[in-house]
């Protein structure tokens, strides 16, 4: 029989995660128990509290083409009665004389919730799905309260019995600046360099146990971390932030008690004056590091890059082909391009609020139709279906703000968008997207009064059955889009590059709209 001997379990994020022995590998592969779950994270808390992240399993979901019944659920459900119970587990050092004999936790608590779904349908009770299957995966989080606080450069061994089926002793070497703590919070995006306030946070709901207390924080030092030379560039104070009890929303049903989101007081880390680039953890001092972060003058270029390509693979009315994109797609929604589309977008002068309904009276909106809409088309996809809404313009209103704050950080053919190399920065291309289609339909109603109520998609064989909403077209809600005028976001000529036949295609709606009373 070979000796087993494993290395880094599968998925840990702490690299000195690792099975102890191969005695202990082997015995447990030769007798495996019956159900467990897969540990997939140790880590410290703080200095005084183990969180142990376990994972069930998993849900292979159905395939293009497949049906949702296709659907398969994998799971090992953890022991949480076993996981609950302190004698489950025993914490030694060999360098710590405080665990030089093993310790079991003084108390333990767990977070679990479901963390993958499946979405067949074994049958309906009254409303409900009902499922005489697995059909779910949970993940759980367990937290060991340990009788005497570690110490810093200290190694530790914790055994977990039965409960894990990857393993039963696993190691943790409670270095702040290399542990990483997930009650230490960043923005993983990063910081810009010269940004007047950066703040990292701390705080973590320990399910069942609630706020982790941390109290004997507060004073407590905080460091910057060079992740490549290791050194310390940067130091603080811990300080008080928000109580739990702070309300975060005017709602506070939507989180009761005190409509808090995190439940969870919540410490601060302040290196506002700190502004050398590089890449850092921030460690505090008895609890851990957080992941690592960026300090950079463009630290948001991969941010904006991603949301600028999704709204590309989000617009309707176009094919999306390469080389643009590797997830090619027919045209949607275009009455002259896509399929059985003719004849189904229509003007009517039926307002929202006349629907009676959300389906609406199809009758109605087609006696009250003057005809079909041939070159309406190019909206923005909401919800990934064909309806849109003029609050859509939000996306031109950003993007054009953000190149009027600084039009020399944006340039031509970084986005890889079909209008790349027409001359004009692609964020203003990409901003211009649903204006165009404002134009192609203020065109087609020949007037900008003509579209004030609603342009309708009405969806079936041929036969309608109930609006979609296009977007209203008044020239106020265009003009002024939470009271910011066509100037101030960018739409004087005179802040758009490139010779004039390049200009998007929106300045004669600019100019309608400017010299429109209403």
């Amino acid at each position: 029989m070979p000796l087993l001997i494993m290395g880094p379990v599968r998925r840990l994020s702490n690299q000195w995660l690792v099975v102890l022995t191969a005695i202990s590998s082997l015995l447990l592969w030769m007798t495996p128990p019956a159900t467990a779950s897969e540990l997939v994270d140790l880590q410290p808390l703080t200095e005084r509290i183990l969180m142990l992240h376990f994972n069930d399993g998993h849900v292979q979901h159905h395939q293009r083409g497949e049906p949702r019944t296709a659907e398969k659920v994998f799971t090992d459900p953890l022991d949480v009665v076993a996981a609950s119970r302190p004698e489950t587990y025993a914490v030694a050092s060999p360098d710590d004389p405080a665990y030089r004999e093993e310790k079991l936790p003084k108390s333990i608590g767990r977070k679990s919730k479901g963390t993958d779904f499946a979405w067949f349908v074994d049958k309906w009770e009254n409303g409900h799905a009902t499922n005489s299957r697995p059909d779910h995966s949970k993940e759980h989080w367990l937290y060991l309260e340990l009788p005497t606080p570690m110490q810093p450069g200290r190694t530790y061994t914790l055994s977990t019995g039965g409960l894990a089926k990857n393993g039963t002793n696993w190691m943790l070497h409670f270095d702040i600046a290399r542990a990483r703590s997930e009650a230490v919070h960043v923005n993983t995006l990063g910081y810009v360099s010269a940004a007047p306030e950066k703040y990292a946070y701390v705080y973590h709901w320990m399910g069942d146990r609630g706020s982790l207390d941390l109290k004997a924080c507060e004073g407590r030092a905080f460091h910057l971390v060079d992740t490549n030379s290791g050194t310390r560039v940067f130091s603080g104070q811990v300080r008080f932030r928000l109580g739990k009890e702070n309300p975060e929303t005017a709602y506070k049903s939507d989180s009761p008690p005190f409509g808090n989101f995190l439940g969870a007081d919540v410490w601060e880390c302040d290196f506002s004056n700190f502004e050398r680039p590089g890449i850092y953890v921030l460690a505090v001092e008895g609890v851990g590091c957080s992941w690592p972060f960026r300090i950079d003058p463009d630290v948001y270029r991969p941010a904006f890059v991603a949301v600028a390509r999704a709204l590309y693979h989000n617009r309707s009315g176009i094919a999306l082909k390469q080389p643009f994109t590797e997830f090619e797609r027919p045209a949607p929604h275009h009455p002259k391009l896509t399929p059985g589309f003719a004849g189904k977008l229509r003007y009517t002068r039926v307002r929202w609020q006349e629907w009676g309904s959300e389906g609406g009276d199809a009758k109605k909106l087609m006696a009250d139709s003057p005809g079909a809409l041939d070159d309406t088309w190019g909206w923005y996809q909401d919800a990934g279906d064909w309806d849109s809404y003029y609050t859509h313009l939000r996306v031109a209103q950003e993007f054009l703000l953000v190149y009027e704050m600084g039009p020399r950080k944006f340039r031509d053919g970084e986005l890889n968008l079909p209008e790349s190399g027409n001359g004009v920065p692609d964020i203003l291309d990409e901003a211009a997207w649903l204006p165009r289609f404002c134009q192609r339909l203020r065109a087609e109603l020949q007037s900008t009064r003509a579209g004030a109520r609603a342009a309708w998609a009405c969806a079936s064989r041929g036969t309608p059955s109930g609006p979609m909403k296009a977007p209203p077209l008044t020239a106020r809600k265009w003009a002024v889009v939470h009271g910011r005028t066509p100037t101030a976001l960018g739409w004087s000529p005179a802040r758009i590059p490139g010779p004039p036949t390049v200009m998007p295609a929106v300045l004669p709606i600019w100019l309608t709209l400017m010299n429109s009373p209403g």
